[in-house]
């Protein structure tokens, strides 16, 4: 976005190599055609000062940094094996947000979609186990497409690993997130769309 970038790296294992798969973000700025490329960040366990944003709640194969999107000053970072912000549901899925201001300064966790995020500007999904949302996430001005490739339909979860894409607005610096839709097998009401042409095992959202 811009003259910034923003790399996923899924298996980081922390600052110190004291977990497994926790996951981490770096972030760059560059000028021209990649020149004077510098690393002004890490977000991830254990990350510390800088710029660098300690997020102490990311767990072992959380997989932070599984899908990293960048739009204005805007961050969206998906942990395909994030297990719930309440009780255990192994690889539920989240998406962690994050705004900043210009070289990556100031970077602030502002919300995270999940099963069982709640409070502040935390936004709680239904979400089944290992449905691996975040696995893809997509961000531009005022939206955010999710992937859940492991979904197994809306209707009775019959169908194995169909996949879907659920999708959002916000205001600001993510504040007032509301689900929108759900593109996906069985998904009918509202604006969701329901594809009736996904089949076991398409990872739709991948």
């Amino acid at each position: 976005d811009g003259n910034l970038l923003a790399v996923g790296a899924l298996g980081d294992d922390d600052l110190v190599n004291g977990s497994t798969d926790k996951g981490a973000v770096y972030l760059y700025s560059f000028t021209g055609d990649f020149t004077n490329i510098t690393e002004d960040a890490i977000i991830g366990a254990g990350y510390t000062g800088g710029n660098n944003l300690n997020i102490a709640m990311i767990g072992n194969e959380d997989k932070f940094g599984r899908s990293v999107a960048l739009d204005g000053s805007h961050i969206a970072v998906g942990a395909s094996g994030d297990d719930g912000g309440g009780t255990f549901l192994k690889n539920t899925g989240a998406v962690y947000l994050f705004s900043y201001t210009g070289d990556f300064t100031n970077i602030t966790q502002e919300a995270v979609i999940g099963r069982e995020y709640t409070g502040g500007n935390n936004f709680a999904i239904s979400l089944d186990e290992s449905d691996q949302f975040g696995t893809s996430v997509s961000l531009d001005g005022g939206h955010i497409a999710i992937g859940a490739p492991l979904d197994d339909d809306g209707n009775t979860n019959a169908t194995t690993s169909v996949g879907a894409v659920h999708l959002f607005s916000y205001t600001g610096d993510f504040t007032n997130i509301t689900k929108e839709a759900t593109i996906g097998k069985g998904y009918s009401g509202g604006k969701n769309l329901d594809n009736s042409n996904l089949e076991a095992f398409d990872f739709f959202g991948n």
